[in-house]
């Protein structure tokens, strides 16, 4: 699928049900809401390789999430997307569902101004996770957080986030990411928020060449207890870090600046 402009469909506006489809130069809109109904943007359903590339999706009256990968999906490619989502209540921007192959997020861009979560990468948190790569890939915006806490929310482990920049001065708790999958890899990046920017409640955590602030002047980084094996290195978190009872906590060449 090449093109065109789909606009305030029911259930989705756009679906990918087959091997090695694509959607590539296409506009989603949904400025319409229709009661009673999801008017999702784009839905990939089941597949291998399926490949959203150079697409927007502006929900600037969202009644639905801007793409969702399904279940059924084996592997699917999210490259060079503009994404807008408007005020609104529960949606998200991405989401990766539970049983969803591998997935790569690429040089994609999401203004969210609602109350959900602009990304959230969901999974079981064991061997059988398959991986996912979020690489150079910006999330900013005002909504808050009182119906998604966090801007990226990730449940899989080992789940990578190369270059990645978070910037959202929501309330209610807003945060930038927060990892609950083990294994993760933060490599590179920006992650402000109003809350603390990054939450760790998992194992293995690595965190590296990041900078983390909290907008209110909270500790950037949160660490919970119960969990082992985390390292930050070659970091600058501003208003330190708050740890709850780590084992095996590394901290080397991090820079812990006041306001």
């Amino acid at each position: 699928m090449k093109g065109g402009v789909y606009k305030n469909s029911c259930a989705s506006n756009i679906r990918l049900k087959a091997d090695y489809s694509y959607i590539h130069d296409a506009t989603v809109i949904v400025d319409e809401k229709q009661d009673g109904q999801n008017q999702r943007g784009i839905r990939l359903d089941n597949g291998n390789h399926l490949w959203v590339y150079n697409t927007e999706i502006h929900l600037s009256d969202p009644n639905g999430h801007a793409i969702v990968v399904y279940d059924d999906v084996e592997k699917a490619r999210i490259q060079d997307c503009n994404i807008y989502v408007g005020e609104g209540t529960s949606n998200y921007g991405i989401i990766i569902r539970e049983e969803t192959g591998a997935v790569d997020i690429f040089d994609t861009d999401i203004q969210f101004e609602g109350t959900g979560n602009p990304l959230i990468i969901k999974g079981h948190n064991d061997s059988s996770d398959e991986r996912v790569y979020v690489l150079r890939t910006t999330i900013s915006g005002s909504g808050d957080g009182s119906n998604g806490r966090n801007a990226i929310r990730c449940t899989r482990s080992t789940v990578e986030f190369k270059d990645v920049e978070v910037r959202m001065d929501g309330d209610h708790y807003r945060r930038a990411l927060e990892l609950h999958g083990d294994n993760c890899l933060v490599d590179g990046g920006v992650f402000e928020s109003t809350h603390h920017a990054i939450v760790n409640v998992a194992d293995g955590t690595i965190i590296r060449d990041v900078t983390a602030r909290s907008y209110n002047g909270r500790q950037a980084l949160k660490l919970y207890d119960g969990y082992s094996d985390v390292t930050v290195q070659d970091s600058v978190i501003y208003g330190g870090y708050l740890d709850k009872g780590t084992a095996n906590l590394k901290i080397e060449n991090v820079g812990l600046l006041d306001w």
